[in-house]
């Protein structure tokens, strides 16, 4: 997870954190993120990055 997450922080020019978060929700099996973060999110292309309503 963390190879994964240091090639998107890399690749994705993203914040390491945001790499490291969508490196997890990946391996998790997951598809979706809640975030504010919507730009670096969506260059993920696995992921889909939905607002947090409330």
């Amino acid at each position: 997870m963390i190879t994964q997450a240091l090639s998107w922080y890399v690749e994705k020019n993203v914040d390491f954190i945001d790499a490291y978060n969508a490196a997890w929700v990946d391996e998790a099996g997951l598809s979706r993120i809640f975030t504010f973060d919507q730009k670096h999110f969506r260059r993920f292309s696995r992921l889909t990055a939905l607002l947090p309503s409330g």
